[in-house]
């Protein structure tokens, strides 16, 4: 099965069609990741403010959420500057190792699309 799926994607109309992606994709994909880095970035601030006020807090899946959807490397700054659940194993070790699988995701995806600056 996995071999019929990469003779289909080396097939030259898959990749013509993939090949498409223009400029404007390229665009719509870095505002993303910009957009939901950010997200994780404000949320640590959030979740952190919170728990200094005491009051209701983030829920750690919605952090977690945001980070997988390849917004690990703003929820990491976030936790570091804002020194939130820095103590936890799961953030201290899993966000820095989610952020690097991220970019080589990143990386793959602009070197399939073969997207430049």
């Amino acid at each position: 099965m996995i071999k019929e799926l990469f003779s289909y994607i080396e097939d030259s109309s898959f990749r013509y069609a993939t090949n498409e992606c223009g400029d404007s994709t390229m665009t719509l994909f870095i505002s993303y990741l910009i957009l939901i880095n950010l997200i994780g970035f404000v949320q640590m601030g959030i979740d952190k403010r919170k728990a200094m006020k005491d009051q209701w807090r983030l829920p750690e899946k919605q952090l977690w959420l945001t980070a997988i959807l390849f917004g690990s490397p703003g929820t990491y700054f976030g936790m570091q500057l804002f020194r939130h659940k820095t103590k936890h194993r799961l953030f201290k070790f899993g966000l820095p190792i989610l952020s690097m699988i991220e970019l080589l995701i990143i990386v793959f995806i602009f070197a399939y699309f073969d997207w430049t600056f």
